[in-house]
């Protein structure tokens, strides 16, 4: 059964064409991202004033820790999606803000964050 799981969990990653997944396309791909990343994406779609973000979905985690290679693909993803100079960094977790507690604002925000930092802020 384990590993049928990890079979359909690979099956869902390989349909994402990237590791980086832009605002207007958090919808999609809903089922990996937290609540957070979902108001952010729904508060944008109503109008309100949201800045542009990518959202790295949480299966990616490890692979960003253990390998550098990697990361560095991912920061080229996110710098050619944000083009932009400086970052924010807010680092999360999909227990954040469960039913029966929240973690708000105990974990990491970085602001402006060069793109030779970046490498070093999204782990």
């Amino acid at each position: 059964m384990q590993k049928a799981k990890e079979l359909l969990k690979d099956l869902a990653l390989s349909m994402i064409i990237d590791n980086v997944i832009k605002s207007e396309d958090v919808a999609k791909y809903n089922k990996l991202f937290g609540a957070k990343t979902i108001h952010l994406h729904e508060m944008a779609a109503n109008g309100f004033s949201v800045p542009s973000f990518v959202a790295l979905p949480a299966s990616i985690s490890n692979q960003l820790f253990e390998d550098d290679d990697f990361r560095g693909k991912v920061v080229e993803e996110i710098t050619q999606k944000l083009n932009v100079e400086l970052f924010a960094v807010r680092s999360s977790a999909l227990i954040e803000d469960a039913k029966e507690a929240s973690f708000a604002g105990q974990f990491t925000t970085k602001i402006n964050v060069s793109k030779n930092g970046l490498d070093k802020s999204i782990y």
